[in-house]
């Protein structure tokens, strides 16, 4: 899971655009050409839609002029491809004979691998010196056309590819764990596809022991579906679904692993935020906060990382004044839980909470109320009550009186509940002198 970060791609940018020693990228008109005079940073391939929108030509055009452009491409060969809009065999042939092993033709699918597969157009495809596909620049940073903007993309996806070559040339000269873990950082450079070093990590870690092949093949939707089917061994050795302990259990192992990257832990993390809404609840509450703190932490921009204050605002409310209860505010069980909110209790007086029953296939049973002020209790209502139908509701009120003001009011609720309830309803509180 790869995430761009703009500050990244200035940063790492500066380098090549500042580099004035660097000799400015050339054209050329097919792969043999092009071949014969290609320098460490590769090769550039300007993508436009051939006769069918001009628009996309006009810009790689104005592009491939721009000094801005060539300087940050170095010493890169530039290559422009016309595709027409319903390409036929001949056509993709031609396309092939002429950009060489930067487009292959595949003997089955006839497509021209990347070249086919561009998002849309106008686009620019990066390949490295050896003519592997490092990285596809398209989509409104082409639109926008503003050469300098395309520029430090360019400079980025480059000084990426080279940071990654070079890791994998260390990683040659060395051996077992050092070797794997060389490659391993080398697959999460960012900017840079992966390159085909999976022979390699299998030789020199067998067993995995640095993790990198976990993290290699890891697939996060493959990881959580495979999660929702989560078994272990019960009575008898017969399979049975896991619980939610033991299913954080295993993901709290699963960050614990060598090898992972920070955006594949956040996956770990995210799953456990799952499981604890669809199977906890509200005392778990806890769990939730310090998972998403985790996922967080581990890389605030990506799209986990950003997530994580909104999994909260919307899962980890726990029981509020203003909601009252779902069966996600629930206990299983006769865990006093706070009321948060703005709680209307602050003078002396009487206070009168009321639970009312709004739906669900589940009464709701209580059993008592207390009222803290701070760490004081200051009142208490304690008697067993049922939130339901109206032939189904008794006890569903109680009465807290308060003999001073109350500056800093918590209220605990004690639910009856033996298991997760299916119920939704409002908390009242009325206040009388």
């Amino acid at each position: 899971m790869k995430t761009f970060l703009t500050t990244s791609l200035a940063a790492v940018a500066l380098l090549p655009l500042c580099a004035t020693s660097s000799p400015a990228a050339t054209k050329a008109e097919n792969f043999e050409q092009a071949s014969a005079k290609v320098g460490e940073n590769g090769y550039l391939l300007f993508i436009y839609a051939d006769k069918w929108d001009k628009f996309s030509k006009d810009i790689c055009e104005r592009l491939m002029k721009s000094k801005r452009v060539l300087d940050a491409a170095g010493d890169s060969v530039i290559l422009s491809v016309a595709m027409p809009q319903f390409a036929k065999l001949e056509d993709r042939e031609a396309i092939a004979k002429r950009l060489g092993k930067l487009a292959p033709l595949d003997p089955n699918s006839k497509q021209l691998g990347v070249v086919d597969s561009i998002d849309s157009y106008p686009a620019i495809a990066v390949y490295g010196p050896g003519g592997r596909h490092t990285a596809t620049i398209c989509g409104p940073v082409m639109m926008r056309a503003d050469a300098k903007e395309v520029a430090e993309r360019i400079a980025f996806h480059i000084n990426a590819m080279k940071h990654q070559n070079e890791l994998v040339s260390q990683a040659d000269r060395e051996q077992g764990a050092a070797k794997a873990r060389l490659l391993g950082l080398a697959l999460q450079v960012e900017g840079a596809s992966r390159p085909n070093v999976k022979g390699k990590i299998s030789q020199a870690d067998p067993k995995d022991e640095t993790g990198v092949m976990r993290s290699f093949e890891f697939n996060p939707w493959q990881f959580t579906e495979k999660m929702l089917k989560y078994q272990v061994k019960g009575d008898g050795g017969k399979m049975r679904d896991a619980t939610l302990d033991e299913i954080l259990a295993e993901l709290d192992a699963k960050l614990e692993e060598p090898g992972y990257t920070p955006e594949q832990r956040q996956v770990f993390c995210a799953n456990a935020i799952g499981f604890i809404h669809r199977k906890g609840d509200v005392t778990k509450l806890g769990l939730m906060r310090k998972y998403a703190a985790k996922m967080k932490e581990l890389a605030p921009e990506s799209t986990l990382g950003m997530a994580a204050d909104i999994s909260l605002k919307v899962w980890a409310k726990g029981l509020t004044y203003e909601n009252g209860w779902t069966p996600s505010s629930l206990p299983t069980d006769e865990t006093p839980v706070q009321l948060n909110g703005e709680l209307p209790i602050g003078d002396a007086g009487t206070y009168t909470v009321t639970f009312v029953y709004k739906g669900g296939n589940d009464a709701l049973p209580t059993k008592g109320v207390r009222l803290y002020d701070g760490t004081k209790l200051v009142a208490e209502d304690m008697h067993e009550g049922n939130a339901g139908a109206p032939h189904n509701t008794r006890g569903n009120i109680y009465r807290l009186k308060v003999a001073s003001e109350v500056k800093n009011p918590r209220l605990f609720i004690i639910f009856g509940c033996d298991r997760r309830l299916d119920s939704r309803g409002t908390i009242s509180i009325r206040y009388d002198k």
